[in-house]
């Protein structure tokens, strides 16, 4: 009975299954001796399963028919692609050129009965071409771009302030995940930009820390990331950036702030794309809708920065600013996302609020943290416009 062994994977899915379920012998591949090894039909199983897990035939995917009907030449993988692709060979059996033999052979030893194959419930491996499941529309079609998609149209257009006939924090129950892998430490001595713009009759001789912090409750407009009434401090990655940001139409002075973190604080980085690494295909707890996360989160990252019209900014701004809350409720500090008014530069928006001593004594109790816990304002310039 032939046999191969650890040696002949890279994969440490295929390489725990053959250390706890194999025995000592010789190789009949790499040549390797006195190590753990398994029969091919084994080994073939459950390779066949990883396969099966991420894999469908090619002439009866949703992909091939696209292709077809536009008239495009469509060819899929084979084993030996798949498994190379992969790195799921080791090096020493890629120098000995054994590796496709290896994977022939496996895939004969343990090949299911062709009823299985008939009625669909396996699937034809060695004779087929295969293609990725879901390649046509797996960006789209995963836990958390229809969970996303059925949250954006619930909260525009059916539900904004109660959940009826659905559960706001559910469907973003899969969004967490990911949002988990975008974390991101600001660190005490980081350094951020505000400005605000102001007329001639501002008195520009006299000014405050609370004229650069954030807005008077009643005086916070609605914004990407929180709704008229939330005060919560907005902040670019650099003066220009915030020049950008604010309107100079009917302004005279700029007023620029610059604040100090005083604190180590998490929050959520939606400026990149945190790269997300999925199981093994051979690992059976293989989630083939995390493939598609990366893909997932490069269009949501875009769409939390999109520009939006100032006619459709109080619905369009709706999702971005209960996701926002939402990462404040998971009890991170803020969120950093991409500018859209310029590229390569970013804004900030953290979860904290005027100076309390500022506000009317019944906010007390129901106030955001005041933003000088969390900044010290290192400097204040005036500049004419």
């Amino acid at each position: 009975m032939s046999v191969c062994c650890l040696n002949c994977f890279n994969d440490y899915a295929i390489k725990n299954l053959i250390e706890e379920s194999g025995n000592i012998d010789g190789c009949n591949y790499c040549d390797s001796n006195d190590i753990k090894t398994m029969p091919l039909s084994e080994v073939g199983e459950f390779i066949r399963a990883g396969i099966e897990r991420a894999y469908e035939s090619l002439d009866q995917s949703r992909y091939f028919q696209m292709q077809r009907s536009l008239g495009e030449s469509c060819f899929g993988d084979w084993p030996i692609d798949i498994m190379t692709d992969r790195d799921a060979f080791s090096q020493k059996l890629v120098n000995l050129n054994k590796q496709e033999d290896l994977i022939n052979d496996l895939l004969r030893a343990s090949m299911p009965h062709f009823e299985y194959i008939q009625h669909g419930e396996r699937l034809e491996i060695i004779n087929t071409g295969l293609v990725l499941k879901d390649k046509l529309f797996g960006r789209d079609e995963n836990r958390f771009a229809i969970n996303w998609s059925h949250f954006k149209n619930s909260v525009k257009h059916f539900s904004r302030y109660f959940d009826i006939n659905y559960n706001r924090e559910e469907l973003l129950e899969p969004l967490a995940e990911l949002l988990e892998k975008a974390k991101k430490t600001l660190n005490s001595g980081d350094y951020f930009w505000r400005i605000r713009g102001v007329d001639d009759s501002f008195q520009v001789d006299n000014i405050d820390d609370k004229e650069i912090g954030p807005p008077p409750n009643e005086m916070a407009k609605v914004n990407r990331m929180s709704p008229a009434g939330i005060p919560y401090l907005y902040c670019g990655s650099s003066i220009a950036v915030c020049k950008e940001e604010i309107s100079l139409e009917d302004n005279s002075y700029l007023i620029i702030g610059k604040f100090k973190l005083e604190e180590d604080i998490d929050i959520i980085d939606l400026s990149e794309v945190t790269r997300i690494y999925n199981k093994s295909i051979f690992d059976p707890e293989y989630d083939h809708e995390m493939y598609w996360a990366n893909k997932f989160m490069e269009h949501f990252c875009e769409e939390v920065s999109i520009p939006v019209s100032d006619d459709n900014e109080s619905l369009e701004y709706v999702p971005t600013q209960l996701i926002s809350e939402y990462i404040r409720k998971l009890g991170y500090k803020g969120i950093k996302f991409n500018s859209s008014q310029l590229d390569g530069h970013q804004n900030y928006v953290f979860f904290c609020g005027r100076d309390i001593h500022d506000l009317p004594f019944d906010y007390f109790s129901k106030a955001l943290d005041s933003f000088k816990d969390w900044f010290e304002i290192v400097d204040i310039q005036v500049e004419n416009i």
